[in-house]
């Protein structure tokens, strides 16, 4: 879960915050990236986020959870709380970007203690699903990538759009390159292919309908993400967003993060 915990959102999220990067001098470049940064919230609360999984390796086909992020200087802090099915409810994860080293923790209920695990392992798939925490980090890696170019200019469902091409800056990532495309009205990123050296592993997607506004910031409030070689989709909905309210320090600190209603 180490990854996207935003585009959960945040891709899926898009709203996730910002992060110190390095692009090429192309204005138009420049102009977009700068738009998706001024739509990250410092701070998010989703009350309501739902995940429905199909495929063959999906053994929890629906989650519910809340998610909780703050991002300042230091970097991004984001907790993921299971609430249902009733077995996990009362699973948590949290990210916690350090520099040159992020660290991904877990609680489970069962267990009743905390630990750092791997996130390029199976630690790193969501509660039986197969979301990824680097799927849920789309917006904060291409904020946070060391160089980015634009790769073409597009329409997405007949809007005026443009494709960012960047590589992930997490060392452990399966991806190659990602391209993503920016919706200019809104500066939500409304589809993601995820590449590796071969192919497109992962697409992400949302469709017009589905872009809403906390205060001022735009989101898609759901989205899909393809899963081309597992044959599986995941369906990602955000409810009951929240912008205006820092969530609690402790919601973030490795020590106190389970404890937190």
């Amino acid at each position: 879960m180490k990854q996207t915990l935003h585009r959960l959102l945040i891709v899926a999220l898009g709203l996730l915050g910002t992060a110190a990067m390095e692009v090429t001098t192309q204005t138009p470049v420049v102009q977009v990236v700068e738009c998706v940064r001024d739509n990250a919230p410092p701070h998010l609360t989703i009350g309501d986020l739902r995940i429905q999984a199909r495929g063959e390796q999906v053994t929890t086909p629906q989650l519910s959870a809340r998610f909780y992020s703050h991002r300042d200087r230091d970097g991004l802090r984001a907790m993921l709380h299971i609430t249902a099915p009733s077995d996990l409810a009362g699973m948590r994860y949290l990210l916690v970007e350090q520099s040159g080293d992020d660290a991904l923790h877990l609680y489970l209920p069962a267990l009743g203690k905390v630990r750092r695990v791997n996130s390029a392992g199976p630690d790193g798939r969501i509660a039986g699903t197969t979301l990824d925490v680097s799927d849920l980090r789309l917006i904060s890696q291409l904020l946070g990538a060391s160089s980015i170019s634009r790769d073409r200019a597009t329409r997405w469902h007949d809007r005026a759009a443009q494709v960012l091409r960047f590589s992930p800056t997490v060392a452990d990532s399966p991806y190659r390159r990602v391209l993503a495309t920016v919706d200019e009205q809104t500066c939500v990123v409304v589809r993601a292919e995820f590449q590796d050296a071969q192919d497109t592993v992962k697409t992400y997607q949302v469709e017009p309908a589905s872009l809403r506004q906390a205060g001022r910031y735009w989101y898609a409030s759901r989205g899909r993400m393809h899963d081309h070689r597992l044959g599986s989709h995941i369906d990602l909905s955000l409810g009951a967003v929240r912008v205006d309210r820092k969530p609690p320090p402790r919601s973030f600190d490795p020590a106190h993060f389970h404890k937190v209603d």
